[in-house]
C-alpha cells in the first residue's frame, strides 16, 4: 500500500439550482367592468381567490386606536369580464376605509354631511343647526354628519347597484331638483353597525345581485423603493351601461392636484397588461429589502433564506 494517506471525503449532493419559482404577478392599468365576488374573505378563501398567494396571517379589517376610534377596512374584490374588450381574466380589490370620526375641515368651521341617497355636502355650523343647504348642491332634505370613508363608499354602492340619483338637473332654473320617486334612490346602511365591523348586510347584497357589473379603472402604484402594486381608484367609477371614459382622466386629474394618488399612474384606456420598463435597484449595504409580497403589498410566505447585509380631523361634532 502507498504510504500516501487516502482522504475520503463524504458529500451529500443537493438538487440541481434552478431558476426562483417565486409567482411573478401579473399588473394591469386602464378601464374594465367587473363583477364584485366577495367582501373582506378570510385568509383561505383569499388564497383561493389568488392561486400562487399564501398569506402569514388571517386579515384584520377592524381595528380601534388608542384613542378609541374604530376603523373598518372594507375590501371588495372583484373579477373582471374575460368576454370584454381584451379578453383579461384577473382579480382585484377595491379598498374603503371607514371609520366613527366624523369629516370636519381644519380649522373646525365645516363639517361633511351625507343625506339618505349618498349625496354630500359641507355646510357651516350656522348651516347645520338650521338644516340648511348650500346653494345648487344636490343634497335632499334633512342631513346628517359624514363618516371618514362614508361618502366613498356610497358612491361605489349606487353606482354598482345601479341605483337611481335622488336629483336631476333644471336647466331652465339651473338647479338640482329632486326627483318624484325618492325612495327607489335611497342608500342607507346600518352605520352603528359598519363601525364595529358587522358587514352582513353588504354581504347579504352580493349574494342577490352576482352578475352585477360596474366599470373601475385599475393602476400602478410605484413606492419609494421602486415596488409596483396593483390599485384601483377607489372614488371614481362608471355604471356598467356608461361608455364615458374620460370621466376617469378628469376626476383623477383632480384627485391628484388635491394630492391624492400621487404615487398611482391610471389609464382611461382599454384595460391591458402593465409591464416595468426599466427595473433599479435601491437597496444599499445596511438596508434589508422590503419583505416579500404580494401584488396589493401584502406579507406573504417565503421559504427563501434570510438575507443579511445586503447592499386633524375633529369628532366633535354635530356642532
Amino acid at each position: 500500500m502507498s504510504n500516501k494517506q487516502k482522504l475520503f471525503l463524504t458529500l451529500n449532493i443537493g438538487k440541481k439550482a434552478e431558476e426562483s419559482e417565486l409567482t411573478e404577478f401579473k399588473r394591469y392599468i386602464g378601464v374594465t367592468p367587473v363583477t364584485v365576488i366577495a367582501v373582506n374573505p378570510t385568509k383561505a378563501e383569499q388564497e383561493k381567490m389568488y392561486p400562487g398567494i399564501q398569506l402569514q396571517n388571517e386579515p384584520e379589517y377592524f381595528i380601534k386606536d388608542a384613542e378609541g376610534h374604530h376603523t373598518l377596512r372594507l375590501e371588495f374584490h372583484v373579477k373582471t369580464n374575460p368576454e370584454w374588450g381584451n379578453k383579461i381574466d384577473t382579480t382585484s380589490r377595491i379598498r374603503f376605509f371607514i371609520s366613527d370620526q366624523v369629516m370636519v375641515n381644519r380649522d373646525n368651521t365645516k363639517c361633511q354631511v351625507i343625506d339618505d341617497y349618498g349625496e354630500y355636502t359641507w355646510v357651516t355650523r350656522e348651516q347645520f343647526k338650521a338644516q340648511q343647504r348650500p346653494d345648487n348642491c344636490r343634497v335632499v332634505g334633512n342631513y346628517r354628519p359624514c363618516h371618514k370613508g362614508e361618502a366613498d363608499l356610497y358612491n361605489f354602492l349606487k353606482t354598482w347597484l345601479n341605483i337611481p340619483d335622488s336629483t336631476k338637473y333644471n336647466r331652465d332654473t339651473k338647479k338640482w331638483e329632486p326627483v318624484e320617486n325618492l325612495d327607489a334612490c335611497k342608500v342607507v346602511l346600518d352605520w352603528d353597525k359598519l363601525c364595529k365591523g358587522d358587514i352582513k348586510e353588504i354581504k347579504d347584497v352580493i349574494a342577490q345581485v352576482p352578475d352585477y357589473q360596474i366599470k373601475v379603472c385599475f393602476g400602478i402604484r410605484t413606492t419609494e423603493d421602486n415596488r409596483h402594486y396593483q390599485d384601483i381608484c377607489n372614488k371614481v367609477f362608471l355604471r356598467n351601461n356608461s361608455n364615458y371614459y374620460m370621466r376617469f382622466d378628469t376626476q383623477i386629474s383632480n384627485l391628484k392636484q388635491n394630492g391624492m394618488y400621487a404615487d398611482t399612474v391610471f389609464s382611461s384606456d382599454m384595460l391591458k397588461e402593465w409591464k416595468p420598463e426599466t427595473t433599479q435597484f435601491t437597496n444599499t449595504i445596511g438596508s434589508a429589502p422590503a419583505a416579500t409580497t404580494d401584488i396589493f403589498g401584502n406579507p406573504v410566505e417565503s421559504t427563501a433564506a434570510p438575507v443579511t447585509d445586503v447592499i386633524t380631523e375633529n369628532n366633535d361634532l354635530p356642532f
